[in-house]
């Protein structure tokens, strides 16, 4: 199954708040493949009412800090009384920093969050599940994610205790009374003890069952007895701040698994087996094969990965510039954001990856398969695209005025919009 899932995206309408231009482009360029009924973009959460008045969203993409107001106040304000549309999905993109913000929002209500940057795979899987399966995330001390509370019926409430926040009585339960003979009226019927010794005791007196209140903190109160937890009860204590590197224990000890964070990754070991690798001929070191790493972020200017096999690997804002890539398999990798200025792909094989928004300056793309990839968006001055397959390809908004090797047939098997700029005398292919 595609990451875009089984729905009927023409039927869908999303509105995305995000006020970085070139995140709102990246989210765009990933979006725009679905034909979606309506996509709507705000940059100032202030005016969120303003625009769910004037257009029916299925599901709201936010930051979880916009532009003009708080993220948490945006968030109140669609989940309010006054709102439109308050039962609209939510998904919030969150930075790994920013745990406890995330925390806060899962008590007003969203059914999903996405950790900047955002990669196309991780949008599409994120977006169709909400829509398709829109789940509330909740968060406790032991537990982190969509809610696994089956729905009950109206006439079958749930009468258990309250387990995942704070929870307060209307009034404080009355002290036990004295047993007092009523006229009239029989005494409650004792009871066989289940243990099956024989034993009888009386009945158990009734308990005023508690119910939520509004917009409480996520937190336990610090006068609550419970062993069970009191460790993660202490880490959480702790972790005001959680670090970039492990923030979601903050979110108790199963949010790992929720949030698929990839055990930690010897990056600068694996290139120097590699090199390794190439300097003795392949009989030293260990050639770089990866598949679907998640390397997001990562530092490696300057480096030489030529003939690693790198197919699906992420490598979203990655610091690649000046890097040896060439003859490498890229085949549906991601690099959206990324610095690959002044870098050599020559030969590669980067069909289906996503270059959205990437630095290509002065980059050697000469006899690289481009075959369906996406360079919506790329920075392209100096660009070196002689003999690259560039069939299907997606250079819509994309500047390749200065691009050199360009010649007309690689533009007539591309995919160019009215935003395209391309170099003189090469001109977009005529619409049937």
């Amino acid at each position: 199954m595609s990451p875009a899932g089984d729905l009927d995206w023409s039927l869908r309408r999303i509105l995305v708040i995000e006020d970085d231009a070139e995140t709102l482009e990246r989210i765009r360029a990933i979006l725009a493949p679905l034909r979606l009924a309506g996509l709507d973009t705000l940059r100032d959460g202030a005016k969120v009412l303003e625009v769910l008045a004037r257009f029916p969203a299925d599901m709201i993409l936010m930051e979880a800090s916009p532009a003009g107001a708080d993220g948490l106040d945006v968030l109140r304000a669609i989940r309010g009384r006054e709102s439109p549309n308050r039962d609209v999905v939510v998904a919030v993109m969150v930075a790994m920093a920013d745990a406890e913000r995330l925390r806060r929002m899962c008590g007003i209500g969203i059914e999903s969050f996405i950790r900047k940057p955002v990669t196309a795979d991780v949008l599409l899987v994120r977006v169709s599940g909400a829509i398709s399966n829109p789940r509330r995330f909740i968060s406790s001390l032991t537990y982190f994610g969509p809610d696994r509370r089956r729905p009950r019926v109206s006439n079958d409430p749930y009468i258990g205790p309250e387990k995942r926040r704070i929870v307060r009585t209307k009034e404080a339960p009355p002290p036990p009374r004295p047993a007092v003979a009523v006229p009239n009226r029989p005494a409650a019927p004792p009871r066989r003890d289940d243990s099956g010794d024989g034993n009888w005791f009386e009945a158990a007196p009734a308990v005023h069952k508690p119910v939520l209140s509004d917009n409480i903190p996520l937190v336990d109160p610090p006068e609550a007895k419970k062993p069970k937890v009191s460790e993660a009860i202490e880490v959480v204590q702790k972790a005001k701040r959680p670090s970039n590197e492990d923030w979601s224990d903050a979110l108790g000890p199963t949010a790992k698994k929720e949030v698929e964070e990839e055990p930690a990754f010897d990056i600068m070991a694996m290139v120097n087996n590699h090199n390794e690798w190439l300097n003795s001929g392949g009989t030293a070191g260990a050639k770089a094969v990866l598949e679907g790493q998640d390397l997001s972020g990562a530092q490696m200017a300057g480096v030489n990965l030529s003939g690693a096999s790198l197919r699906n690997v992420i490598l979203s804002t990655a610091n690649l510039r000046a890097t040896i890539l060439q003859s490498v398999d890229l085949r549906g990798s991601i690099l959206t954001g990324a610095d690959l200025s002044d870098g050599d792909l020559t030969s590669s094989n980067l069909r289906r990856a996503d270059l959205s928004t990437a630095k290509l300056q002065n980059t050697r793309l000469a006899g690289t398969d481009l075959a369906g990839a996406s360079l919506r968006g790329a920075k392209m001055e100096g660009t070196d695209l002689k003999g690259a397959n560039l069939l299907d390809a997606d250079i819509a908004s994309t500047d390749l005025s200065m691009a050199t090797g360009l010649i007309q047939s690689q533009i007539n098997k591309a995919r160019p919009n009215a935003y395209t700029v391309l170099p003189p005398g090469i001109r977009r292919p005529a619409v049937e």
